[in-house]
């Protein structure tokens, strides 16, 4: 019988799972070990970044970027030449959605100037682009909402999912284009409801109302329950509509 290929990142997420439930990674720099290019074999496993098929001519850690009169720290940028991403780390007990933390990596990327990256905690991940990135030039408009959108609507947790998140950059033999890679998953991010278009549907519902909604209205409505009125009645007294008829 053939024996089964072990995939080193799935293999590594496993282990980091186990070690979260025996020791635990307590802090960015215990997880920073087990992300970053090593000489020797970390109990057994190869690291994040080595899984992936990277090695020390294709990772640079602490990544200084001019801010001001100083410098800020990238985690690491991956790749080489201008096809590279950014990886940033963050503490097992911070959340890859928060907001603060999206900003900061939206500004290493412009800074390094490149149109994806990634937060990864060691319980979970998530992947942003770069709108202002010229790879990205077609989805100008859409730019508001993917500066602070995750390309998978969510943080990935779990082995799996991980898996899957990080699998886009593996290094077969050459770094993946990410700029083909940023604009696949940008175009496959669907588009979010934006303020306007919010209002906008609203008020075209509350100025045409539907028996359902008026039922949803009257089941919400201790007031109107006891006054017995039906679908019929509360549309026939709803404000909005009344007025678009001249009656208020």
């Amino acid at each position: 019988m053939a024996s089964r290929t072990i995939d080193p990142l799935r293999e590594y997420l496993t282990w980091l799972q186990d070690r979260f439930a025996d020791t635990g990674i307590p802090d960015e720099r215990t997880l920073s070990e087990t992300v970053e290019i090593r000489r020797f074999a970390l109990e057994g496993v190869q690291t994040l970044l080595q899984s992936l098929g990277y090695d020390h001519t294709t990772v640079q850690a602490n990544c200084p970027i001019q801010a001001g009169s100083g410098k800020v720290y990238a985690d690491f940028v991956v790749g080489d030449g201008d096809n590279v991403w950014v990886l940033e780390l963050k503490s097992p007990e911070q959340n890859c959605g928060n907001m603060g933390f999206v900003a900061q990596l939206q500004d290493y990327m412009v800074r390094y100037d490149t149109p994806i990256g990634a937060l990864f905690n060691g319980r979970e991940a998530a992947v942003y682009v770069n709108p202002r990135h010229r790879a990205l030039k077609s989805l100008a408009g859409r730019a508001d909402e993917l500066k602070t959108a995750p390309c998978s609507q969510d943080a990935v947790r779990g082995c799996q999912g991980t898996a899957l998140l990080f699998s886009p950059f593996r290094h077969t033999g050459s770094v993946p284009d990410v700029a083909k890679l940023a604009r696949k998953l940008a175009k496959a991010l669907p588009p979010q409801p934006k303020g306007p278009e919010i209002h906008q549907a609203l008020e075209s519902l509350l100025q045409s109302p539907t028996e359902e909604l008026a039922s949803a209205v009257i089941g919400a409505s201790p007031a109107l329950l006891d006054l017995g009125a039906t679908p019929e009645s509360v549309m026939e007294e709803w404000p909005l509509a009344a007025k678009m008829k001249g009656r208020v």
